[in-house]
């Protein structure tokens, strides 16, 4: 964990200090999450402004704050001009005084499920710290860094862009020793415009790569030429379909996933916890960052089994009406797609429950048409969606789909359609905002319900 006095992060950042040289560790932005000997850093949002909670951040054991202008509280403060920029200067020097070896991830699907498995291959080698939840941005990568420590052999950091130039300003704080972009698609296309745009963003992380790193390529994107060339400076490994340095052969799909895995140490089987294909392609990803940083092939094959998904993220839950598939987490047309595909071996009668898919851009309509009409191929019988533009994909979709204007309409059909019949599976999917979870939380809780007492 970050470690140092204030006169030291005084030099970092060109600071200056009211109050006495403490010695901080670690930091903090929220001051409901602070723990004791945490440098506060009172940043100043659209709705709140960290300046105005000092003191509950000292009452919480907040041992200093950095802050853009003094404020009247007793506890000891940096003053800087900008408070995330003084951030992102104070995680830059700490990283760099560390010896670890440094993994970013990034790409416009699976980078969570890819951290996470090389995480697990990283721990079979040594201690390994990785990105948490959603601190994957210039506020979040900062609070990351400032958790390592001595005792870290690697860092798993994902990265994550909501607007161009987003990656490259998170390199140049963390410069990754391996990088690995998962894949390029349609998330965040409203704040791109154009799929290219965010090829260029995310291919940064090869261009930023640290003297002597290595870039491991998806050789099956559209935009591998690109990777290729913004890496020409560094070592190179590819995986996806053979013939990549890193493939998959013998792939046996259902809710245990088993497949050969290919490296240019030699093959070996593999077993995941995860559904679907494009898990297994996530699972070579993870395997190639581990070959690039010195694990051996029984390492990788006991990471990737020991790795779990996360919560959200096709999670199979048995129900008395139906098998239950939350894949509520987040979703745009790609990450659908492989999930449409993923549940297919397990069940017969499939139904959607479709929430809208944000932050398209003007395609966005055209985009949930072409979904729907992409559940009807891969066999799926009815479609519930919420919301103004999943009800697109409704309408595409034919007959057996409908659109609702709100979640109780939207549940008290399903409960009725699930009552009249055999068992389905439930797949359950939308954007982040559009609360898809509630949705799986009411089913569950009505079967918690029933089977009660």
């Amino acid at each position: 964990m970050l470690t140092a006095r204030l006169s030291q992060i005084e030099h970092v950042c060109q600071a200056s200090l009211q109050g006495e040289d403490v010695l901080v560790r670690g930091m903090a932005i929220d001051s409901r999450r602070v723990r004791p000997g945490n440098l506060f850093l009172a940043f100043a949002g659209a709705r709140v402004d960290g300046h105005d909670f000092l003191p509950q951040a000292r009452a919480a054991g907040a041992a200093a704050a950095l802050v853009a202008h003094f404020v009247d509280d007793p506890l000891p403060q940096l003053q800087v001009s900008d408070v995330q920029a003084a951030a992102a200067d104070i995680a830059r020097w700490h990283h760099r005084r560390l010896q670890l070896l440094t993994v970013g991830v990034t790409g416009s699907n699976g980078k969570t499920t890819v951290k996470n498995m090389i995480r697990a291959i990283l721990e079979e080698l040594g201690p390994t710290l990785a990105t948490s939840g959603n601190y994957n941005n210039e506020l979040g990568l900062p609070l990351t860094l400032a958790e390592l420590g001595s005792e870290h052999q690697y860092a798993v950091l994902e990265m994550g862009a909501g607007k161009p130039g987003d990656i490259a300003e998170l390199c140049r704080i963390a410069r990754p020793d391996v990088s690995v972009v998962t894949n390029v698609g349609d998330a965040h296309l409203a704040q791109f415009g154009r799929r290219e745009a965010i090829a260029g963003t995310k291919g940064a992380i090869y261009a930023e790569l640290a003297p002597g790193g290595t870039a491991v390529i998806n050789a099956d994107d559209p935009f591998a030429p690109l990777f290729r060339q913004l890496a020409v400076a560094h070592r190179q490994l590819e995986f996806g379909q053979h013939p990549a340095a890193v493939w998959a052969g013998d792939c046996q799909m259902g809710p245990q996933t088993r497949f050969m895995l290919h490296t240019p140490a030699g093959e070996i089987e593999v077993q995941l916890a995860f559904l679907g294909e494009h898990n297994v392609r996530n699972a070579l990803a993870a395997a190639a960052v581990g070959h690039a940083a010195g694990a051996t092939l029984p390492q990788i094959a006991a990471g990737l089994a020991r790795a779990q998904p996360e919560a959200r993220r096709l999670q199979l839950r048995q129900t008395e009406r139906a098998l239950l598939v939350d894949d509520s987490y987040n979703a745009n047309p790609a990450s659908l797609a492989a999930a449409l595909k993923a549940v297919t071996p397990l069940a017969s009668r499939r139904w959607l429950v479709l929430g809208d898919m944000l932050e398209l851009g003007p395609g966005a309509e055209a985009l949930h048409a072409q979904s729907g009409q992409l559940a009807r191929a891969a066999g799926f019988e009815r479609i519930y969606a919420i919301g103004p533009l999943s009800s697109v994909a409704a309408r595409a979709f034919g007959e057996g789909g409908r659109g609702f204007a709100t979640r109780d309409g939207l549940l008290t059909a399903l409960r009725e359609d699930l009552a009249e019949g055999p068992a389905p599976l439930l797949l359950v999917k939308g954007s982040r905002s559009s609360s898809m979870d509630q949705v799986v939380d009411a089913l569950l809780g009505e079967e918690d319900a029933c089977c009660s007492g």
